[in-house]
C-alpha cells in the first residue's frame, strides 16, 4: 500500500535541502537575505493579528495567512541556523549540541 502523506506528514515550508509539501527555501540564500525575509514575513504576520484582534468578526483567510507567513519565517530562520552550523563545522567549531554529544 502507499503511503499517503497523512501517514508521513511533511511542512508547507521547508529549509534549503529538506523535504516539503509545497515549497522549500532556495539553495545558496545567504543567511542575511533569509533572515531580512523572516522578518518581512513576521511584521506581516503581527499587522495581520494585530488587525484581526481588533475586528470581531475575522476574515479566514486572514488567520491562514497568518499561520503561513510564520511558517515561511520559520522556514528562513531554519535554513539561517543550518547555514551557520555548517560554517562553523567547516571551521571546526563544535555547536552546543555536538559538544553535548561528545560528552
Amino acid at each position: 500500500m502507499a503511503k499517503t502523506l497523512a501517514d508521513n506528514p511533511l511542512p508547507f515550508f521547508a529549509p534549503a535541502g529538506a523535504p516539503t509539501v509545497y515549497f522549500s527555501v532556495r539553495e545558496g540564500l545567504t543567511t542575511d537575505e533569509a533572515l531580512e525575509g523572516a522578518s518581512l514575513f513576521l511584521a506581516g504576520a503581527g499587522d495581520l493579528a494585530m488587525e484581526a484582534i481588533g475586528n470581531n468578526g475575522t476574515v479566514e483567510g486572514q488567520k491562514w495567512a497568518t499561520v503561513y507567513l510564520v511558517e515561511m519565517a520559520k522556514a528562513l530562520v531554519d535554513s539561517a541556523i543550518l547555514e551557520m552550523d555548517r560554517a562553523r563545522q567547516a571551521r571546526g567549531v563544535m555547536t552546543e549540541d555536538a559538544e553535548g554529544a561528545a560528552q
